[in-house]
């Protein structure tokens, strides 16, 4: 999917809709944000790989259930404020689970609302006046017991060793993103939003296989500004436009 990956900005004739990270020959969102409103990322959620769950997934589908990164998208367009993408995004009913990371323009607008198809799972908020100023999501359940593991307690661990008073893009990045076990060889790119700023900071993540990632030092080697689709689609091979439309059409079915 690297070689199909490209930033895009969305437009209605001249109005402004959105930013995104996209995938090329998939239409749906799951990286994105609306400048000055909010800012979505989704992440697969699978408690449970088993068939009767992609059958659910696509009943639903074919029912007319909305795929979650056509949701994001639909939000995205829709929506001027965090407080409408938040109820959209715990309300509407999805095809498949997953977690949806929002963030918006003011103090403790942030939420992980983890998705059932019907609604929400949990739902973990920002509370900067109880030292909530941070919340960590990768591909587990972590209000479970022992759901906080591998990369998401090193994200939480190097998050608390940095503290909010020196929290800012670059340690973000530097620090916690790009450091293993979070930086690894199924990294495809990192992005930082600033929703009130409008700012947008996305690197794509190339590491071979001979790559030793648990070395700081090598990252910088191996970081490629993601392009924007005219620049990705010029040296596009097409299987690669194949195979990431094959994935967008067969991805959320499989999200179980």
């Amino acid at each position: 999917m690297r070689g199909v990956t490209y930033k895009a900005k969305f437009v209605n004739k001249d109005k402004y809709l959105f930013d995104a990270v996209m995938f090329a020959g998939t239409p749906g969102v799951y990286t994105g944000m609306k400048a000055g409103a909010f800012s979505v990322s989704e992440n697969q959620r699978f408690p449970e790989e088993n068939p009767v769950g992609l059958i659910d997934n696509l009943l639903m589908l074919f029912q007319g259930y909305k795929e979650i990164s056509w949701n994001l998208r639909e939000t995205l367009i829709n929506c001027e404020d965090y407080k409408c993408a938040y109820q959209n995004f715990v309300s509407t009913p999805l095809s498949s689970l997953g977690y949806i990371i929002v963030a918006g323009t003011k103090e403790d607008e942030g939420a992980i609302i983890s998705r059932d198809r019907y609604g929400p799972a949990h739902i973990d908020s920002l509370n900067s006046s109880n030292g909530h100023w941070f919340l960590v999501q990768t591909n587990n359940d972590h209000w479970l017991d022992q759901g906080c593991f591998n990369r998401c307690m090193s994200a939480t661990e190097n998050m608390n060793k940095i503290g909010q008073a020196n929290m800012d893009i670059n340690h973000l990045r530097n620090d916690v993103l790009m450091l293993f076990p979070n930086l690894n060889h199924d990294t495809l790119y990192t992005t930082q939003f600033v929703p009130i700023q409008g700012f947008i900071d996305t690197e794509k993540v190339i590491l071979s296989n001979d790559t030793d990632y648990t070395q700081p030092a090598h990252i910088a080697e191996h970081k490629e500004v993601i392009p924007t689709i005219g620049k990705a689609l010029k040296n596009l091979k097409v299987n690669e436009l194949l195979w990431s439309y094959i994935e967008g059409m067969v991805r959320a079915p499989t999200m179980f």
